[in-house]
């Protein structure tokens, strides 16, 4: 009777090689989506979720980058959602991690991108955004519009 080439049965368990590293370790780096979603959650839990955050995620064309989108949703307005920025870095990279946003417009600018070469910069590039006067009245308008709304638990 012939079993292939092996010598074994089917049923006859072989211990396969492994010829990867005995360990793989993270990075010490966060990644740029774990932090947008650590300050979504802070921006939901600090309004009471009467105004939130959803980082959206996709893959360009060719498979080459991570994009990511942050975006304000007002649920108490048939979940409005308002595009603040997106990012993108290379699959196999974390950083550096490029900033697009339409709505941070600069005068004489349609359209702005900030190129940050580590998370420390990421972090405090967030950090303007997120006090940007554009950002900061978005988030009270849709506060001030969504007033009376209970979210659900």
């Amino acid at each position: 009777m012939n079993h292939g080439e092996s010598g074994h049965t089917p049923n006859t368990p072989q211990t396969i090689e492994s010829l990867w590293p005995q360990v793989f370790r993270p990075t010490k780096s966060k990644a740029p989506a774990a932090i947008l979603k650590e300050q979504a959650t802070i921006l939901g839990q600090s309004t009471r979720y009467i105004v939130r955050a959803d980082v959206g995620a996709s893959q360009n064309f060719d498979y080459t980058f991570l994009c990511y989108e942050f975006i304000l949703v007002a649920p108490a307005l048939s979940n409005y959602a308002l595009s603040l920025f997106s990012i993108t870095h290379k699959a196999v990279e974390l950083y550096p991690v490029t900033i697009y946003s339409e709505f941070l417009d600069l005068p004489g600018n349609r359209f702005v991108r900030i190129i940050l070469k580590s998370e420390n910069a990421f972090r405090l590039q967030l950090k303007i955004i997120f006090a940007h006067q554009k950002v900061v009245d978005a988030i009270e308008s849709l506060l001030a519009q969504s007033e009376g709304y209970i979210p659900p638990n």
